[in-house]
């Protein structure tokens, strides 16, 4: 996938410097405000207006995306944590089993977990 970003780019490249050389000697008066009147070649015209539509939304992509990889890694973060508490309640109702299975198999064999103490 990247090599195939990569030949877009360069083909788009290549396209803005064709054009560039065909358009350099083509002047246009760009009237800005009614004061402000600006003498300029189509090549940098065109390439100021790209800019100035490319750069927000490509700010506003990376800005869904920072936010995006912060939540999966907090999502991240919580699950493992779930995952370790989960992990820890097993143990501890294995443990629970294990011990309850001990005293059952103890009152079967007609042993008695209660001793008594004697009196003196």
């Amino acid at each position: 996938m990247l090599i195939v970003r990569t030949v877009l780019w360069v083909l788009a490249l290549v396209a803005l410097i064709a054009f560039s050389l065909a358009n350099w000697d083509v002047d246009l008066t760009v009237q800005v405000w009614p004061t402000i009147v600006m003498d300029t070649n189509v090549p940098k015209l065109v390439i100021v207006v790209y800019l100035l539509g490319v750069v927000p939304m490509w700010l506003l992509a990376r800005a869904v995306r920072w936010r995006k990889d912060r939540r999966i890694t907090t999502l991240e973060a919580q699950l493992g944590r779930a995952a370790e508490n989960d992990r820890a309640e097993v143990q501890n109702a294995l443990a629970r089993k294990d011990a309850e299975r001990a005293i059952f198999d103890a009152e079967a064999s007609g042993a008695s977990t209660y001793t008594p103490t004697p009196r003196k």
